[in-house]
Order: structure tokens, then sequence, then C-alpha cells
């Protein structure tokens, strides 16, 4: 049975994990990134499509989001949009990801991405990227 000093180490630690927004239509991709970002000590909280980001970014206000741009029903792009106008919402960094050319990517930076990655992911980007936004 742990001490109460080993409790409040471990509560301490986990209310310090950053909690991150995986947005993607692909369950598979949503779980692999999960388990990457959660070995690094994420607290990962997902969403399938843009209209679902925006409500679980409303519940959970996440310290980043990672957002699909091609989705259907509600793209990445116009879910960005609708957080940007939050003003709960509005400060959170959130990196487009998306498998589209350049001209999207500007896009994306124009609906108010700080970055965007292209798929597949280049992990040890996304690390770095993880480590100056958080």
């Amino acid at each position: 049975m742990p001490s109460n000093v080993s409790r409040l180490i471990m509560q301490e630690k986990n209310s310090n994990r950053s909690t991150i927004l995986v947005v993607d239509d692909f369950e598979e991709l949503r779980s692999s990134l999960r388990l990457w970002l959660e070995q690094r000590g994420h607290k990962v909280v997902e969403a399938g499509d843009g209209e679902e980001a925006i409500n679980v970014a409303r519940l959970e206000h996440p310290d980043l989001i990672l957002m699909d741009i091609g989705m259907p029903e509600r793209s990445g792009l116009s879910a960005t949009y609708e957080i940007r106008k939050d003003p709960d919402l509005c400060d959170i960094p959130i990196v487009a990801v998306t498998a589209y050319d350049a001209e999207l990517h500007a896009d994306a930076l124009k609906a108010g991405c700080v970055e965007c990655l292209a798929k597949p992911l280049d992990t040890d980007k996304l690390d770095k990227l993880l480590g100056t936004l958080l």
C-alpha cells in the first residue's frame, strides 16, 4: 500500500500532465497517437470529427489540440474557426495534421492553427513541437 507521501507525489505528477485532444476520423490513427502520447505522460482525449472536437474542447479545456483537417461532416478547418471564436478556448494551441498539400497548410494557419504537420507524422518533429507548445 502506498504511503501518503507516495500518493501525494503521484497526484502532483498526474496533475502536471498536459491534456491533448486528438481529432481524427480514423480510429486507428487516434489510438496509435494516444498510445504514443500517453507513453510520454500526457492525458489524451479524442474526437472523431470537427463537431465532436468542439464539444470535447469545451468540456475538457485541453492544453493542445492535434486537429486532422480533412474529415467528413465538419472539417478540421471549420472546427478550428469555431474554437478560435470561443473566448474560453481561443488560446489553446491547435496543430493541424493533414495528408493534404501545402495550400491546405496555408488555409490551416489562416484558420488559427499554430503549426501544420504532414501525415504520416514525424514523431521526432511532433515531440519537439510538444516541448515548445506545452
